[in-house]
């Protein structure tokens, strides 16, 4: 038999059990759907996607999968970013909720969910397809912020066709409420430390041209200044030496359909130090600057393998004669029949004369004596 000493501790350890199940109930009943996916079953079906429409305030745009990737219909089938693409469908399938908010619609727009057809409307909505254009998954996303328990995460408040519940939801989604995010911006990005030498022709006639001895020094030089001047600013030689190491389009268009027509008014060419040329010929300076590329293997333009083994730190940064032709395939292939419209910034670096990247020395005074 139970004293009553034992007796009472029984009842004590019953009823904090009971207390932590009722708790327990309490808290799983309180947020139903909590910490469950906003789409199960979506996550094994992200193969069977085949396109993704985009809507916003400003507009509605279609990425779209094919042989050879996504693709951007409306950007003459140019390549989209191909990893943003693939964020945006793991994160779609990663969203977790967290808690429901307000069925009211005269409460969406301050959680960023007002009407896309309102001008004022910040939300993005994601609809994604079959290919017989049947949708797998739709969502409308509003305001964001950092994850409380997380900073690697967002906290997204959501909306699915259908239902008035707004969902407080956590995850990954990826940036971009124009079409121009979703390209593939990049054009060429060449690491600086193999850069040797750049050269830019003007209309004019005028060659302006920046170069350095080996790929362990930062700075390039002017090798055509005059004796009576000096180098106006280290960071605006730089910056022509760089040109290609991130060039990132602002816009794209068929060859075919851009204004190319006369001579071009910049011609710049950048060699490296293991054999490969790129050559950008740059037309219609003003509103918007279109520049056209085509790269070349020049095996008498590798440095020497002695020079190569005397670079060190830069060896790892150099490609093999093998590994440059197939880079220059691979870029000719990916620029054959565009036009890109360059950054302002890098026009305005390719602009700059042997003037304007000189000035006369000035003598150092000498200190008073006496």
């Amino acid at each position: 038999m139970l004293n009553i000493r034992s007796f009472t501790a029984l009842c004590v350890v019953t009823l904090c059990v009971a207390i932590a199940a009722v708790v327990e109930s309490e808290d799983s009943g309180a947020i139903p759907g909590s910490g469950k996916p906003l789409f199960p079953g979506l996550m094994p079906r992200l193969n069977e996607i085949e396109m993704i429409q985009l809507e916003n305030a400003t507009g509605r745009f279609v990425l779209k999968r094919t042989k050879t990737g996504w693709m951007v219909p409306d950007k003459f089938d140019y390549p989209a970013d191909a990893d943003k693409v693939h964020k945006l469908l793991l994160g779609a399938a990663g969203l977790t909720r967290v808690e429901p908010k307000t069925q009211n619609p005269a409460l969406y727009s301050r959680l960023g969910l007002a009407a896309i057809g309102d001008e004022a409307s910040k939300a993005m909505s994601y609809r994604l397809e079959s290919s017989d254009e049947s949708a797998i998954a739709t969502l409308t996303v509003g305001n964001s912020a950092p994850a409380k328990g997380d900073p690697e995460l967002s906290e997204f408040y959501v909306r699915v066709p259908d239902d008035p519940q707004i969902w407080l939801v956590e995850g990954k989604l990826p940036r971009g409420n124009t079409l121009i995010e979703w390209v593939a911006r990049s054009v060429v990005g060449i690491d600086r430390r193999r850069v040797r030498e750049a050269q830019v022709k003007h209309e004019s006639g005028e060659i302006v041209s920046v170069i350095r001895e080996s790929p362990l020094k930062d700075d390039f030089q002017l090798p055509n200044a005059p004796a009576s001047k000096t180098v106006d600013a280290q960071w605006k030689l730089n910056d022509i030496g760089r040109l290609f190491s991130n060039l990132e389009l602002e816009d794209v268009r068929p060859r075919d359909q851009a204004p190319l027509q006369g001579e071009p008014a910049f011609i710049v060419t950048m060699r490296t130090f293991d054999g490969l040329e790129i050559r950008m010929k740059v037309f219609g300076i003003g509103d918007e600057a279109l520049g056209i590329l085509e790269a070349e293997f020049l095996p008498a333009r590798v440095a020497t393998e002695a020079k190569i083994e005397a670079m060190a730190d830069a060896k790892e940064s150099l490609r093999s004669v093998e590994e440059v032709r197939a880079e220059v395939a691979a870029l000719n292939a990916r620029w054959d029949g565009w036009a890109y419209v360059l950054p302002a910034f890098k026009v305005d670096a390719m602009a700059r004369t042997q003037s304007e990247l000189s000035k006369d020395q000035t003598q150092e005074k000498k200190p008073d004596q006496g």
